[in-house]
């Protein structure tokens, strides 16, 4: 629980107060809330938080993360608390280990998905200057700097981007992927 809920720390810090993915993010929590208590027969497997009392902290962090005016208009501190009360569950509840590995499950699979992203637009690159294997000197700047433009371009890819992508990406030997993730961060960063 405490991982769920430290990656969402770390996702809030490094979005925007009213960031459109928190919305996004808060948005799913909510309909994940919904079919839980619908069609999903009250099967955690289904939440992204993994456990009712994580996915609900997980929603109270989201909301509290807003400032005051910004907060959604379809939804209120007062519905999270009565999502919670419906799903039946208390805040502080622990979760199963088969809740724990469905949410961290969940959240692999969604690195997965921004590093696989990354590594495809790294093969193009590749490709485009063809190369099969990282050059030397200016001509990999000039790939990174491109990369890096690519990414930038794909604003939803660029505000998924984690610290633990990052090292993945290192560990599977896509350095030029990494780099011009990281330049791709800082440009988004410092502009205004």
């Amino acid at each position: 629980m405490e991982t769920v809920l430290e990656d969402l720390k770390q996702i809030i810090a490094t979005h925007e107060p009213a960031d459109k993915y928190k919305y996004m993010l808060l948005d799913r929590l909510r309909t994940d809330c919904n079919y839980f208590l619908g069609n999903g027969n009250r099967n955690t497997a289904h939440l992204w938080g993994g456990s009712v009392g994580t996915h609900i902290k997980s929603m109270l962090l989201i909301y509290d993360s807003f400032p005051e005016e910004d907060r959604p208009e379809w939804l209120t501190r007062e519905q999270i608390k009565d999502y919670s009360e419906r799903m039946g569950e208390a805040l502080k509840s622990e979760p199963t280990e088969k809740e724990t590995h469905n949410a961290t499950t969940t959240r692999k699979a969604f690195s997965s998905f921004t590093v696989g992203t990354l590594k495809s637009l790294e093969a193009e690159i590749y490709k485009a200057y063809g190369v099969d294997s990282k050059p030397a000197g200016l001509k990999w700047v000039e790939m990174a700097l491109d990369l890096a433009k690519r990414i930038t371009e794909a604003p939803d890819l660029l505000d998924t981007i984690t610290e633990a992508d990052l090292d993945q990406l290192t560990e599977e030997n896509a350095h030029t992927a990494r780099h011009a993730a990281e330049i791709a961060l800082h440009l988004k960063k410092y502009t205004i």
